[in-house]
């Protein structure tokens, strides 16, 4: 998505913020199911709206974030991931995301700290495997391993 997308999007979002309000949780929903279905102008704009009005928004800051990561702007997307960690340093999914970010910089030392954060916090009661498995770096590296264990007869 370029700038003139975006700026488009941000336009469409702002009149659709004149609307009447809607519950945060339900735009919460709106920016994760954009983003999941990459629509990430769409998620961002949600997100933005959000956080007009309750800047600290753990959830929308994330999501926010992911949108980051996912249109390749690490270094903001490190700026948003630390918000939500200022806003609540007990939630593992922003630590591991933050530390994608930070792997994507390769700023290897920030990036292990926030992993470790992250394993350490539960994840949030997802499964620490799956989660781990998401990054490319880290399922490169078991894929690795279980080949030379096959390969060695194990």
């Amino acid at each position: 998505m370029n700038r003139r997308e975006r700026r488009i999007a941000i336009a469409r979002g702002k009149a659709a913020a004149s609307a009447a309000p809607i519950d945060t949780a339900e735009l919460v929903a709106a920016a994760t199911a954009a983003y999941r279905e990459r629509r990430l102008a769409d998620a961002e704009v949600v997100c933005k709206r959000i956080l007009s009005s309750a800047p600290a928004h753990v959830a929308a800051l994330n999501v926010l974030g992911l949108v980051y990561q996912a249109s390749g702007r690490h270094r903001l997307a490190v700026r948003t991931f630390a918000a939500a960690i200022a806003a609540d340093a007990l939630d593992a999914a922003c630590h591991y995301n933050i530390a994608c970010s930070y792997q994507a910089l390769e700023q290897s030392e920030a990036a292990a700290a926030h992993f470790k954060k992250a394993i350490a916090l539960g994840l949030s009661g997802k499964g620490v495997e799956q989660l781990l498995m998401r990054n490319a770096v880290i399922a490169a590296c078991v894929s690795r391993v279980t080949d030379d264990e096959l390969a060695r007869g194990g």
